[in-house]
């Protein structure tokens, strides 16, 4: 049986060998992307969650998601850094609170929409309850649908 392990161990180790990179196009393809790595962190929160990413452009990027305290965020990408946004009431913005976030997609940079979850508690009966939630951005602010 240790014959096959060392066998299995020397395989692995052949099969792990690093292959060389592949040799950059001469020629800028405008279908290749650079990509790099960026974390996205709200104030306050231990962990994020993003869920889904949509942009118009370089310069104009939404991603959404979520918090490890159950609070739907936005961020937008400029170009040059991420920021969150102040979608709900008690941070300046138009949304009560309570809210979830999945997923945007726009049709331009003035009309898009985000969709996801409005949470509700009920004291009477201490219950939580939630409901289908849908917010459009109109190139000046974000407002519930």
């Amino acid at each position: 049986m240790k014959k096959y392990a060392f066998l299995l161990f020397l395989l692995l180790i052949i099969a792990c060998k690093e292959t060389p990179p592949e040799p950059s196009p001469t020629a800028k393809d405008p279908r290749m992307y650079a990509w790099t790595v960026d974390t996205l962190k709200y104030p306050g929160t231990f962990q994020t969650f993003m869920q889904d990413i949509w942009g118009t452009s370089p310069n104009n990027v939404y991603a959404v998601g979520g918090t490890d305290i159950g609070k739907g965020i936005m961020f937008h990408f400029d170009g040059q850094r991420w920021e969150p946004l102040r979608l709900v009431t008690t941070e300046g913005g138009t949304i009560p609170v309570g809210i979830d976030l999945h997923a945007i997609h726009g049709f331009s940079a003035i009309n898009i929409f985000a969709v996801g979850e409005r949470y509700y508690y009920d004291p009477l009966t201490q219950q939580f309850s939630d409901s289908s939630l849908i917010i459009h951005y109109n190139g000046t602010q974000w407002s519930e649908v």
